[in-house]
């Protein structure tokens, strides 16, 4: 269920081009939803979180979603805040609470009943679920087999503006490990990598662990099973207390 928060994030959007194989490219955009279930109107500040890189100061953009309300932002990293070839996350501050809902697709599709769109929603996770230094949350269902029929990623946003340690562990379907690799991340910073970033062997059914070690910081962590024989991705989420 996704529930009405004050301050949400969706931890992974974009607007850019990707992968081109046999020359048809990917175009990666990202549409977002706010729905006010309160009875006054709401203020609601977007930040754009950049992957890759500290966000101290992003300047938000600002929207106000009217009572029963829900806004509607089609491809919301070119048409909100003019930006191409980037990816990261979208965190939304509000005086009230708001719902707010995403999804991440490829536009450029080719089936044969055209051109369409493939991709995965987001839940709008609450800053209230993001683990600090001796807490942990798993994603689980996570493959990246010999065959190469599936792939998956994960990664995190930072939440507070601190910066955060984290160990990610790779375990099988036993809960043994398979590899753990130490992750920094930044004030409000983004991030995403493959499985594959942490070591180990390649199979199904995997799950991922991510422990805060160090720092004040807090994060959100996700992760996305990918189909490599159709490009469809499933959202995986975080588990939560």
């Amino acid at each position: 269920a996704v529930a009405p928060a004050t301050d949400a994030y969706l931890p992974s959007v974009g607007h850019a081009q990707g992968a081109c194989p046999g020359g048809i490219c990917s175009q990666w955009r990202t549409d977002a939803w706010i729905y006010n279930p309160g009875t006054a109107a709401a203020t609601v500040q977007i930040y754009f979180l950049q992957r890759e890189r500290e966000n101290t100061a992003p300047t938000p953009q600002t929207v106000t979603v009217a009572a029963g309300e829900t806004k509607e932002y089609v491809d919301i990293i070119y048409s909100l805040f003019n930006l191409d070839g980037v990816y990261g996350a979208l965190r939304f501050v509000s005086n009230v609470e708001v719902v707010v809902t995403g999804r991440i697709y490829d536009e450029n599709v080719q089936t044969n009943k055209g051109t369409g769109t493939a991709g995965q929603f987001f839940a709008g996770m609450s800053s209230q679920s993001a683990i600090a230094s001796g807490e942990s949350t798993e994603l689980v269902g996570l493959a990246q087999d010999s065959a190469s029929l599936w792939r998956s990623n994960f990664g995190f946003v930072e939440t507070t503006g601190a910066s955060a340690t984290l160990e990610v562990q790779r375990l099988d379907a036993t809960g043994a490990p398979l590899a753990t690799k130490t992750y920094s991340v930044r004030a409000r910073e983004s991030k995403q990598f493959a499985i594959t970033d942490i070591g180990g062997p390649l199979g199904t059914n995997q799950r991922v662990t991510v422990k805060g070690t160090g720092g004040s910081g807090r994060v959100l962590a996700f992760a996305s099973r990918l189909d490599n024989r159709t490009g469809d991705p499933s959202t995986v989420e975080m588990t939560t207390k």
